[in-house]
């Protein structure tokens, strides 16, 4: 486990951090070599099957710019990497990757490119990385075919030219933790390692986004329903684990797993403490075992896949896979990261 992989906060106001600095130290070199450029850039005309036409500049003829790319734009943690992405760098040194390029126009007309890539096809895929060299790699949510998916990027993202890939991964992909991601996060992770391009990875915690569910659960019937013990949770925003992201990718240097985490580790005890703080009266915690917590969700409605994902999650909890806290939203997007309380 990697704590405080990127350096120690400076301040505990969100000011910046050493490695913070280090970013904007990188940014302001690359906008240099570019200002220095003396080469041309060519363009190779892009059609995909969606209709959308992109410009695919051809990386021997770009050099000194670097160029930014992320997989799954237009998803819920795409979309924000995007943004915050656009934020930081021009725009005509993101390109962003979706099977669906129409939900992403908003960022072509800023400036970025929209390329059409779908995993499922390899050829189109090495074609819509033409140019990149750093790649944010976010991984998929195809159960059972995700691990040939991320391989078949990978070794496009190679036959590309990309130098570094960064993969969205999770806490503590090892043998024993019981999450059902897991295996295929760890094949990922593997394969990068051995790939020979550069690579992150960012093993981001559970969404603060998650836990939701239960806390309005508890704050309308006063129990909480858990399977995960005493075990903690270092639960992290997905805006944080965005512009975390994004940190990364524009300062990518050594090979590093990061993990990526709020700066408390909640125990059920503690959402019921929240829950109970919002409503004013006592919330009881109700301990149950791994089939009876899956049960329990089905019973409210979720899908079969999504309650065992959860309670999966929950007994990688009460195990000690999911209680790392770290530093690094602080050190990559410079900013404290977002308490669960705010959210609730």
């Amino acid at each position: 486990m990697h704590v405080g992989a990127f350096g120690e906060l400076v301040g505990t106001d969100g000011a910046a951090t050493t490695a913070a600095r280090k970013v904007r130290q990188h940014m302001d070199r690359d906008r240099e070599m570019r200002a220095c450029s003396t080469g041309h850039e060519a363009s190779l005309p892009y059609s995909n099957p969606y209709g959308y036409i992109n410009n695919i500049t051809d990386s021997t003829t770009n050099r000194g710019q670097m160029v930014y790319a992320i997989t799954g734009a237009s998803g819920q943690l795409g979309r924000r990497a995007a943004e915050s992405l656009m934020e930081r760098v021009d725009p005509s040194q993101v390109v962003l990757l979706t099977r669906t390029p129409s939900l992403l126009q908003e960022f072509a007309d800023r400036g970025a490119a929209v390329r059409a890539a779908d995993f499922a096809d390899a050829d189109g895929l090495r074609t819509a990385l033409r140019g990149v060299e750093r790649l944010l790699l976010i991984s998929v949510d195809a159960f059972g075919a995700r691990l040939e998916k991320h391989r078949t990027a990978i070794d496009a993202a190679k036959a590309a030219g990309v130098a570094h890939v960064l993969y969205t991964s999770v806490p503590n992909p090892v043998d024993g933790n019981p999450a059902v991601v897991v295996p295929d996060h760890k094949g990922t992770e593997e394969y990068l390692a051995a790939s020979g391009l550069g690579w992150t990875l960012l093993r981001n915690n559970i969404y603060a986004e998650v836990p939701l569910r239960d806390l309005h659960e508890a704050m309308n019937t006063g129990r909480l329903v858990t399977n995960a013990g005493d075990g903690g949770t270092a639960y992290v925003t997905r805006d944080d684990c965005a512009a975390a992201a994004v940190g990364a990718l524009v300062s990518a240097g050594d090979d590093a797993a990061v993990e990526v985490s709020g700066l408390t580790a909640y125990t059920p005890y503690d959402l019921a403490r929240i829950a109970a703080a919002k409503i004013g009266s006592e919330v009881e915690v109700v301990q149950v075992d791994d089939a009876a917590y899956t049960a329990s969700l089905i019973g409210a409605g979720l899908p079969h896949s999504l309650a065992e994902l959860l309670s999966a999650f929950g007994a990688s909890a009460r195990e000690g896979y999911l209680d790392t806290i770290t530093t690094a939203v602080q050190d990559l997007a410079g900013y404290a990261p977002t308490p669960l309380e705010t959210l609730v």
